[in-house]
């Protein structure tokens, strides 16, 4: 079952907005990491599948001051 447009706050802080399927991450989606306010953050703007980052995405590194395109591959174990 696909939900779309809902956002997630997990106990750590994070926040995942985008798409979910089977209650997973799948489809495009952004998942903030961190603490914003202490410019600590990870943002993760891109494809998801079964809570894997799959597909183009960006992620930018605000600590690291890192931002970087890429192709991710999600495999299953």
């Amino acid at each position: 079952m696909e939900n779309v447009g809902i956002c997630c706050r997990y106990s750590n802080g994070d926040v995942y907005r985008g798409a979910f399927v089977d209650g997973k991450k799948h489809g495009h989606g952004v998942l903030k990491q961190g603490k914003f306010s202490a410019s600590v953050a990870n943002v993760y703007v891109g494809q998801w599948q079964a809570d894997k980052r799959h597909g183009y995405g960006v992620c930018d590194d605000i600590p690291k001051g890192e931002l970087v395109l890429s192709l991710f591959m999600a495999y299953s174990s």
